[in-house]
């Protein structure tokens, strides 16, 4: 025994893995069960309210955020924080007011807008300035040449990102930090929701709205109708790689391979 080696006695003792002894064993191994991911039987609409109240303040404490990240993650998929890389928003809730389109590159006219096929354009109108950021590409060539310059104007949000905590202490480098931002957008009263940037800054902090969403956002989260204006969640999406797409996201988009 001591003149075998100890691979030769491995080999005499353990079956091959092609051989019939092998095959009987592993058919006496347990089935592993294959569980497939679930949404919380709760709606989503309930487990916001459970956090936040009835009535939600615009400012919410450390662990109000923790916990709406954690929900964010639970029916959506996505990786969402009320802070990023120590930079925050004045607020993470509060009401969203309809947009105009953007001028996408010199040039642009609102009829060029025609195939964003979620809403009819020239209901909207297009803006007569620039978004907070200038044009979403330098000419109509390098816009075509560039399918995210298409979706940033497409569904784009306006933030106050002038009342952030830091942006009068480092204008320029908070400026080129919120520039193009991906963040989520989700109404709390239906669960609709978008996954957008930040393409302009605004509304102005006397309208009494935090936010600004384009039409195709608007359309998204449920508030393109009547007064086009009403509550939203807005989070800072963690996407270093960039694999999460802008657009419409409902809970358990996910599930079905909507982030990828």
């Amino acid at each position: 025994m001591a003149a075998v080696p100890a691979a030769d006695l491995a080999k005499q003792r353990l079956p091959t893995v092609g051989s019939a002894q092998a095959q009987e064993q592993r058919a006496t191994f347990p089935e592993i069960e294959r569980v497939e991911p679930t949404l919380p039987a709760k709606p989503v609409q309930d487990a916001f309210k459970e956090v936040v109240g009835e009535n939600p303040a615009h400012n919410w404490s450390k662990e109000q955020e923790a916990a709406v990240s954690n929900i964010i993650s639970q029916y959506y998929g996505v990786p969402a924080t009320a802070e990023l890389e120590s930079k925050r928003l004045n607020v993470v809730y509060g009401l969203i007011g309809g947009e105009q389109h953007l001028k996408r590159y010199p040039g642009d006219t609102v009829a060029s807008h025609r195939n964003n096929v979620d809403t009819r354009p020239e209901l909207a109108g297009i803006a007569p300035g620039l978004g907070g950021w200038g044009y979403f590409a330098p000419s109509k060539a390098a816009f075509d040449a560039d399918p995210q310059a298409y979706e940033r104007e497409k569904f784009y949000i306006a933030a106050q990102t002038f009342a952030a905590p830091g942006w009068k202490e480092n204008v320029m480098g908070m400026s080129r930090w919120f520039k193009f931002k991906k963040m989520i957008v989700i109404n709390p009263l239906t669960g609709q929701g978008c996954v957008a940037v930040i393409g302009d800054a605004g509304p102005g902090l006397s309208t009494k709205k935090s936010f600004g969403g384009s039409p195709e956002v608007m359309d998204a989260v449920g508030h393109s109708r009547g007064s086009r204006k009403g509550p939203v969640i807005v989070y800072f999406v963690d996407d270093p790689e960039n694999r999460i797409p802008l657009g419409h996201i409902n809970p358990g988009d996910h599930l079905k391979g909507r982030n990828k």
